[in-house]
């Protein structure tokens, strides 16, 4: 009798910086809330170098994410 193939396990990576509208879903948000955390100071962002597009890249780190979901949990509990 022929035993079954080991699978091996897989490993899903996280993104380190997601962009705007990645950033909304997991905060189930729209991006345009997204845009208003970062201009009032709540969620840091960074913009990166310029490419081909006119609008350089916005990104939030996936630890600055998780840190304002933390903020504001203890804000209404």
């Amino acid at each position: 009798m022929k035993s079954a193939p080991e699978t091996q396990p897989v490993l899903v990576l996280q993104p380190e910086l997601y962009r705007i509208r990645d950033a909304a879903a997991v905060l189930g948000v729209s991006p345009r809330m997204i845009y208003a955390f970062i201009e009032c100071g709540e969620l840091p962002a960074v913009r990166l170098p310029s490419t081909a597009s006119k609008r350089p890249p916005v990104r939030i780190a996936r630890a600055d994410v998780l840190a304002f979901v933390e903020r504001h949990r203890r804000l209404s509990a």
